[in-house]
């Protein structure tokens, strides 16, 4: 009986579904040009080795965002579409933001062996930059918790997504400054925006 109750607490109608995933698509498509723009950012403002930092980054972000799930249960028993819809909205808000705010950190690698006020920086680097990938795993997270029967095409899209990113990364680079890819990964973010949107009415 309870197996049951949960199939029809957690059922949604085919064509909101349907948004849903073309907005994690999206979704999954900016995070990847985020990170991979972070890269390039840093192997040229800092020294080449710290844009393997991205990578725990962006684990750190993403681990947060499951971990929030699990504290904050109630956003499982409420309309995911309408939580969809403002996350997606802070992850598009948070890249310029957090960039912008990252920016300003006075980060100097050179003066990292004797200035212990380097190593708070690096602090700031994660958390700042960790934010938009945190609502990006949270909005993967409560479409896995609320519709997890559909699974298979949350992660389909979500792949999907991240391979495009990756791509559309390399040639972003070739049109847009390291910061102007920052604001393409945003507008991307808006437009997964949208379909969250749509998924809504």
């Amino acid at each position: 009986m309870f197996f049951l109750r949960t199939l029809r607490f957690s059922y949604m109608p085919q064509k909101s579904s349907n948004f849903i995933f073309i907005g994690i698509l999206f979704t999954s498509c900016a995070a990847l040009i985020f990170e991979i723009s972070l890269t390039r950012i840093f192997s040229v403002s800092l020294w080449y080795h710290f844009a393997f930092m991205v990578v725990s980054i962006a684990l750190l972000g993403y681990g947060a965002s499951g971990s929030f799930l699990m504290l904050v249960p109630q956003i499982k028993k409420e309309d995911i579409s309408k939580y969809l819809f403002y996350i997606s909205n802070l992850f598009s808000l948070s890249i310029p933001v957090f960039y912008i705010i990252s920016n300003r950190i006075p980060f100097d690698p050179v003066k990292i062996s004797w200035d212990i006020h380097q190593l708070y920086y690096i602090f700031f680097y994660y958390l700042f930059y960790s934010f938009p990938f945190f609502f990006a795993g949270l909005i993967i997270s409560i479409a896995l918790a609320n519709i997890s029967y559909k699974g298979h095409a949350i992660y389909f899209f979500d792949l999907i997504g991240a391979a495009l990113g990756s791509i559309m990364a390399l040639f972003a680079f070739s049109f847009f400054t390291e910061s102007g890819a920052a604001v393409f990964a945003s507008v991307m973010g808006v437009v997964g925006t949208a379909f969250f949107r749509i998924s809504y009415k």
